[in-house]
């Protein structure tokens, strides 16, 4: 709905004629003028009757909220959502194509088909029951997290795409944009950040409350709790309301700087010592990084307290839960019943499930598996004369800026030298990526959906953890060619329209 407010601004500010009186109409007049605007902008979907003064939002957008209630299945809708939906329809005509068809191994045809496929095969993930994650389990089951055994623990839940403990992973050094860096910090929490914790509302309340019960409903289920232990789901939580005690809140999560501290692995291991580092880094086959930034400093020393004051059997549990609310939706309807009445009903306020084949696409492209996607659906919805046609809009973008800039009355001779610098400096990527994911060591089949959600999570952490070892990747994109969005990455300083 950006566009519509943007066009409404564009109309207040051109159009000084127009008064908003007691009655916040605009008069008959005025909109004889507004008919004859650029027929790109649609004023019906504006509500007239409201002052933009009073609630700018009402009056740009009110009659197209009147006019599209969000869906029971979802939580949001905007014309963003309107695009993605036929979105849908095309990406739902080529799974359906892929998943029924014999394609080569390891074709990205025969990748996203089967991963459809195991989506959707209802009956075979209820034959299955929990008996995927238990069987995963087993490491977490044969003994208790001691301090000792934590380092391996945690490395095998996050080389298979679990959260535990705290986060781990490459991205790019923010002083170095030449090069990656290891980056460490706060994770492993089950609810979105710490306020949900902390905060008093009624309503957050009532979401640990909920959060207690699904912990409880879950462990029950893969047969983890022990019968009449009605302790361990508090228990749980109040891990991690430790752990989230020392995260920075979403509000301080906005100071970058802050968030930059680069240490050696000797005093990092001097911070932590009860967690030995050297062994989490072999575990996660990685050689021990020469340094390492560490985002949330007081994060990783309450980790610290943690390790020397909760128990072995404490850690345990916390560590079979991390596995459990990581993967229930991948498993049997009961299991992805107590995922979504929790993480999208209580919190996302979902009042029905999508379709199953809705959430496969979803699902999709949530996973490593989502440029393959983009790729059958660039093969099927987009030509090289959509790009061509896409990279003049963005030359009519750049010519104007570049007007716009040199015609600032309030910007200084000096400044505009290096905006315009910068506006040349702009790189742009258009349509889809000129260089794909390489697939080959991704296997996924039709039969076990659980098993293909845990391929595409450590094919994901491994390719992540890669590229410790590789200069930074111009020619990467951070999201899938398909998907209705766009992006500027101000560390590239480029410009991304999927």
């Amino acid at each position: 709905m950006s566009r519509i407010v943007l066009a409404a601004i564009l109309m207040i500010a051109t159009s000084s004629c127009v008064q908003f009186g007691n009655t916040n109409r605009i008069p008959t007049a005025d909109r004889a003028n507004i008919e004859k605007s650029p027929t790109t902008v649609d004023f019906d979907y504006m509500d007239l009757n409201t002052d933009p003064s009073v609630d700018f939002f009402q009056f740009a957008n009110g009659t197209w909220l009147k006019n599209n209630p969000v869906p029971p299945s979802e939580t949001r809708w905007s014309s963003f959502n309107e695009l993605n939906e036929n979105n849908n329809k095309i990406l739902k005509e080529l799974l359906e194509k892929a998943s029924s068809g014999d394609h080569e191994k390891g074709s990205v045809e025969q990748l996203i088909g089967d991963f459809y496929f195991s989506y959707l095969d209802r009956d075979r993930r209820n034959e299955l029951g929990t008996k995927p994650l238990e069987e995963f389990l087993e490491p977490l089951l044969k003994e208790p997290a001691t301090s000792e055994k934590l380092p391996e623990l945690i490395a095998y839940l996050h080389l298979n795409g679990i959260g535990a403990g705290f986060s781990f992973g490459a991205e790019q050094d923010l002083k170095i944009n030449t090069k990656h860096a290891a980056y460490l910090g706060q994770g492993g929490l089950g609810l979105p950040n710490r306020d949900y914790y902390f905060d008093e509302t009624e309503d957050r309340e009532n979401v640990r409350k909920k959060y207690v019960e699904f912990i409880g409903k879950g462990m029950t289920t893969i047969h983890a709790m022990v019968q009449g232990d009605e302790k361990m789901p508090s228990s749980i939580f109040n891990m991690e309301h430790s752990l989230a005690s020392a995260a920075m809140t979403p509000v301080e999560m906005r100071n970058i700087a802050a968030q930059y501290n680069k240490m050696t692995l000797s005093e990092l291991q001097e911070m932590a010592p009860s967690f030995n580092w050297t062994v989490y880094f072999e575990e996660i086959g990685i050689e021990t990084p020469d340094t390492i930034i560490v985002s949330q400093v007081d994060f990783i020393k309450n980790f610290e307290r943690m390790i020397q004051e909760r128990s072995k059997e404490e850690w345990s549990d916390y560590l079979i839960w991390c596995a459990v609310r990581g993967s229930a939706s991948a498993l049997n309807d009961e299991m992805d019943d107590l995922a979504f009445d929790f993480y999208r009903k209580t919190l996302r306020g979902s009042k029905e499930k999508q379709p199953d084949w809705k959430r496969a696409i979803s699902s999709i492209n949530g996973s490593i598996l989502d440029e393959a996607l983009g790729k059958a659906f660039v093969n099927v919805a987009f030509s090289e004369t959509s790009r061509a046609k896409v990279d003049q809009m963005v030359d009519h973008l750049m010519e104007t800026y570049e007007e716009r800039i040199k015609d600032l009355g309030w910007m200084s001779k000096e400044t505009k030298a290096m905006a315009l610098t910068k506006l040349e400096s702009f790189r742009r990527k258009l349509g889809y990526p000129d260089k794909w994911t390489d697939y080959s060591k991704l296997t996924i089949g039709r039969d076990n959906y659980f098993e293909n959600v845990l391929a595409c999570d450590a094919f994901a952490f491994r390719k992540n953890l890669d590229r410790l070892k590789e200069p930074i990747d111009k020619d990467r994109w951070a999201m899938p060619a398909h998907i209705v969005n766009a992006y500027y990455n101000p560390l590239q300083n480029e410009i991304v329209f999927p």
